[in-house]
């Protein structure tokens, strides 16, 4: 399991279990940081069979993250902006 985000993240806080399919997110952005070019606007979680069950910002996501590909590979995307 690997966690990469499509930019540059602002002040974040990820724990996986791997075994369980499990992801705890924590992200917040500065109001300026909104401003800049480059900012990530999702994670990509890649090696998994099946959506991981994710915890953002301490509430579980009301629905799956979507199966997007990226760089040929799949990967579930986790968005920001929840």
């Amino acid at each position: 399991m690997e966690v990469r985000a499509d930019g540059t993240l602002g002040l974040a806080r990820i724990a996986i279990c791997p075994a369980k399919g499990k992801l705890w997110v924590d992200h917040h952005w500065k109001p300026e940081q909104l401003k800049e070019s480059g900012i990530a606007r999702r994670l990509l979680v890649f090696g998994l069979k099946a959506a991981p069950t994710v915890e953002y910002n301490g509430k579980p996501l009301a629905a799956p993250p979507e199966l997007v590909e990226a760089n040929g590979q799949k990967a579930y995307a986790i968005h920001l902006n929840q």
